[in-house]
């Protein structure tokens, strides 16, 4: 996402990380609740949006945001053997109230 954007900035002027509403509920977390995202790399908190437009075992954050800078959380040095990719897009966390 392009912050410097005037159309895309009033559109999503902050990160909300997606979590699905079974997920939230299991967790306690209501829409527009801080929540923590953990990885073992690193720590985003940011305020949550409840969807169904999301499954229940993913957390959706967005790039581009430097004060909820999702890029702390994933690992580059995580490298799959058989592309030489590495998981830039998808991390293992732990997601919680604060």
């Amino acid at each position: 996402m392009m912050r410097n954007i005037p159309g895309l900035y009033e559109q999503f002027p902050e990160n909300l990380p997606e979590i699905n509403p079974e997920t939230a509920a299991r967790l306690g977390i209501g829409d527009g609740d801080v929540a923590g995202v953990e990885s073992p790399r690193g720590r985003v908190e940011c305020k949550a949006n409840v969807t169904d437009q999301i499954d229940p075992r993913v957390v959706c954050l967005y790039h581009g945001f430097a004060e909820c800078n999702c890029n702390v959380l994933t690992d580059n040095g995580a490298i799959d053997s058989i592309t030489g990719s590495t998981g830039l897009k998808s991390s293992l966390c732990k997601v919680e109230k604060i």
